[in-house]
């Protein structure tokens, strides 16, 4: 399996910034109160989170810009 250019990306956003990395590879956006969401139980990685959220360009951008710390999709937060 190739690894996700936008774990990549934020992976080495971070290297690079001195901050830790909280993103996750994956989210199946089972939190709680996402439930009743669409995506509830649906395993994305993070690009295609990302991508489905913001469109290729803003998605490639976000990933090698700013830091992520919780999911785009379900606001699941990766850094608690």
């Amino acid at each position: 399996m190739t690894e996700d250019i936008h774990y990549k990306n934020q992976r080495i956003f971070c290297e690079n910034n001195k901050l830790p990395l909280f993103a996750s590879r994956s989210c199946d956006h089972t939190y709680g109160w996402n439930r009743h969401r669409d995506n509830h139980g649906v395993l994305q990685t993070l690009g295609d989170i990302l991508i489905e959220k913001y469109g290729e360009d803003k998605a490639l951008e976000l990933s090698y810009s700013s830091h992520i710390i919780s999911c785009p999709g379900c606001s699941r937060s990766w850094c608690d």
